[in-house]
């Protein structure tokens, strides 16, 4: 229950009008847990300037835009780089595959100009493009409900989710099976066959819960939502809010919407 909720609220940012964005930063993270990568998504402190993921100590932060031009533009603020990190210097910024080449170019010309600190060699510029998994439309389509690229996404993350009810639901039934008298054969038989149906629902709930959380739908409850949220303990809020998200804590408005 709580995992599907953490997958719902998780997808509803997909449905704003920076989507995509936020979707190139779920899906890259998991393609980088699947792939075996130390990753965490970090962004959810919303701290200025900081980072959206951390990959193997390496502190990333994402943008995925129309052009390569644009996703470098994005990381600077009056002529100058603004994501540094805590020992000075610049994180690596993620563009999508696509926009690579363009990424490239456009930070080499930005370090010939002496707008990234510490570096004046354009050559560095591949030290801080980073090379996204995913292309800019295909971010794009995981944002939206119905495509091939976000039921493939939230077939992915619902594995977790699925594994986890199918375990517990399978070692409990074969307890139970063997307290009741079964042979052993006959309990691992019954475990199975009901791990793998409890397992499978939380799998497809999972999947559709968090299809959903892109849709209109979310939005035309917010109103009532909202309201209940309102009634609540500030305490119990930042409570509920915390527990159904991953990431640093969150209080306050944040924790309100959250929950919301």
């Amino acid at each position: 229950m709580q995992d599907s909720a953490t997958i719902y609220t998780e997808n509803v940012v997909m449905g704003g009008r920076q989507g995509h964005g936020f979707a190139a930063e779920k899906a890259n993270h998991l393609i980088d847990k699947f792939a075996g990568e130390d990753a965490h998504l970090i962004g959810g402190d919303n701290a200025k300037n900081g980072a959206d993921r951390l990959v193997s100590g390496q502190q990333i932060q994402t943008k995925y835009c129309s052009s390569g031009a644009k996703c470098v533009a994005e990381t600077f603020e009056n002529g100058t780089f603004r994501y540094m990190d805590s020992t000075g210097k610049p994180m690596q910024i993620e563009v999508p595959s696509d926009k690579y080449a363009d990424a490239l170019k456009a930070m080499e010309d930005r370090i010939k100009k002496g707008q990234v600190p510490g570096i004046t060699d354009p050559a560095a510029a591949k030290d801080v493009i980073r090379k996204g998994h995913l292309t800019y439309e295909q971010a794009c389509n995981v944002a939206k409900a119905g495509t091939v690229e976000s039921l493939t996404y939230d077939a992915a993350n619902g594995i977790k989710l699925a594994g986890t009810a199918m375990g517990l639901t399978a070692l409990l039934t074969f307890a139970v099976g063997v307290w009741q008298g079964k042979s052993k054969a006959d309990a691992l038989d019954a475990a199975c066959f009901s791990g793998i149906c409890v397992g499978g629902t939380a799998w497809v709930s999972s999947i559709m819960t968090a299809q959903i959380g892109r849709t209109s739908m979310e939005g035309s409850l917010r109103a009532g939502t909202d309201w209940m949220v309102k009634k609540m303990n500030t305490k119990v809020v930042n409570a509920l809010a915390n527990a159904f998200r991953n990431g640093n804590n969150i209080s306050g408005a944040a924790a309100a919407s959250h929950v919301s």
